[in-house]
């Protein structure tokens, strides 16, 4: 008999179909030479710390630091019922192999492992690892199990990260309250953030505004007009930050007057093409992040949504990945993958791609890769019965495949540079020439397209007929969104000033 363990009912069932296990029973379904059970989550936790010493039940402060040698394990009281259920079947004298099917990341190996660890079972294991939960995809994770002990170093690292949530929380937790007087909770996670938080809110609270005051001219040439600003005197480099920025009043309004009615012309007129690529496929955070900017939903709605899309609908492929990248081989289905997107709603804009580009190193990257590769759509078409919410989610990691594919977006720019009265005035703008893969992804709301500057040419004649000041004010950091705090979080630990510490945070 061969047992296979789930971490989610719904994946057994998905996975009861394929095996043909088609009689149910309370905990598992059965077949020819097959069960299938699961796990309701986690049926495992680290148990308390009166568990490990009964003198650990006071929160005291003189039994800190608490450091068991071994986290003891116990089963999660709410569904204590399926892990005795589960734990039978793994130490049943029929079974001769068992099968880690909980979900194909660092927490489904946890769940596993935990479970065996305490159910006591030393039949041997096989893992079952899939990116999507189509049925080809089940089919062709049952015809390549992998030995249990390939999974080591990532039950090693989930156990890790598990053992320091414990030492961390109880601990710290316990620390704090006792200095405090009040209860405190500390986490490995929520911690750091909250901190995030509250330093972000200190620098508005203690921000004081600077006023400064910027020059606007209104440029004319034979060949057309445009709006510039003052960076400064001819005579002098401009500065790198804010160069159009003036300190005072009086040097504004005496620079204005300078310029009102002066006579010039122009220094430079740089103009040149510049190519956007589209940006990477979704990782989580990206997912996450994009789904908070556009539609104001949490990080955790997006990845409810998300994994409904993965278990439910089985329209995409596992969405608790890190990776913005692609293995080669999964690289190769990308053209099928495309065609059926064709076929599954976006007809037009595939139609509008023509010649798909070919994948390149921002793509696929087997190193960049590592439990799973980036966020994709499968072959699967929508039923129709998406919520609102699913539909959108969806939608950002189709439209986000089909940017890889489609042609660089490209933007005329120009920086014209006039000199008047000894002073420096500087304009810019782009255009965009070509929307290439912005007409399947695009990035943002339309927005007001940039005054076009004329096609002046260095020694035209200049002239300036009005000099305006604006006076403005600087202004405090934004408090975080959900999708800047997750940005945050992501690149937590750029500002240390240990480069040691800042260099093994980079990833």
């Amino acid at each position: 008999m061969r047992l296979f363990v789930a971490e989610k009912p719904s994946v057994a069932r998905d996975l009861a179909r394929v095996l043909g296990a088609t009689q149910r029973t309370k905990t598992r379904m059965e077949g020819p030479g097959v069960w299938v059970t699961w796990c309701i989550g986690h049926l495992v936790e680290h148990a308390a710390p009166a568990a490990h010493d009964p003198a650990w039940k006071r929160w005291s402060p003189a039994n800190l630091p608490m450091l068991p040698p071994t986290l003891k394990l116990q089963p999660v009281k709410r569904t204590q019922s399926q892990f005795k259920a589960v734990a039978r079947m793994l130490n049943d004298r029929r079974v001769e192999q068992v099968i880690n099917a909980c979900d194909a990341g660092r927490e489904g190996e946890l769940i596993f492992r935990y479970l065996v660890a305490l159910a006591g079972c030393s039949a041997p294991v096989q893992r079952f690892w899939v990116s999507s939960l189509t049925q080809s995809a089940i089919r062709a994770g049952l015809a390549n199990l992998r030995p249990g002990a390939d999974f080591d170093p990532l039950a090693a690292a989930a156990r890790c990260r598990a053992e320091a949530d414990w030492l961390v929380g109880m601990n710290a937790t316990r620390g704090m309250t006792a200095v405090g007087d009040t209860l405190l909770s500390v986490g490995r996670v929520q911690t750091p953030t909250l901190a995030l938080i509250v330093m972000r809110e200190k620098a508005i609270r203690d921000f004081v505004p600077d006023t400064y005051w910027v020059i606007e001219a209104q440029v004319e040439t034979p060949k057309g007009s445009f709006v510039a600003q003052c960076t400064g005197p001819l005579d002098q480099p401009p500065a790198k930050e804010t160069p159009e920025r003036c300190a005072s009043r009086e040097i504004a309004d005496g620079a204005a007057r300078q310029l009102t009615g002066a006579e010039g012309e122009v220094l430079r007129a740089k103009r040149d093409q510049q190519r956007v690529p589209p940006p990477q496929l979704y990782h989580l955070t990206a997912l996450q992040q994009a789904a908070n900017r556009r539609f104001g939903m949490t990080a955790d709605q997006t990845l409810k949504t998300a994994q409904s899309l993965y278990e439910r609908h089985k329209l995409i492929t596992y969405p608790r990945t890190d990776s913005r990248h692609l293995t080669t081989d999964v690289a190769q289905l990308v053209p099928g993958i495309i065609q059926a997107l064709g076929q599954n709603g976006y007809a037009a804009e595939v139609a509008g791609i023509g010649k798909l580009r070919a994948l390149t190193g921002r793509q696929v990257a087997n190193a960049k890769v590592g439990d799973h590769h980036a966020l994709l759509p499968t072959t699967r078409a929508p039923s129709g019965q998406l919520s609102r919410d699913e539909a959108r989610i969806y939608d950002l990691i189709c439209r986000r495949l089909l940017a890889q594919v489609s042609p660089d977006a490209v933007y005329a720019r120009t920086h014209l540079v006039v000199g008047a009265s000894g002073l420096r005035l500087e304009a810019r703008g782009r255009t965009r020439v070509n929307a290439g893969w912005e007409a399947v992804d695009p990035q943002r709301a339309a927005t007001k397209a940039a005054p076009l500057l004329p096609l002046v040419e260095p020694g035209d004649p200049a002239r300036v007929p009005q000099a305006t000041v604006l006076e403005k004010q600087t202004r405090p950091p934004p408090r975080f969104s959900e999708a800047s705090l997750l940005g945050a979080m992501e690149r937590a630990g750029r500002a240390l000033d240990d480069p040691a510490l800042r260099a093994a945070m980079r990833e």
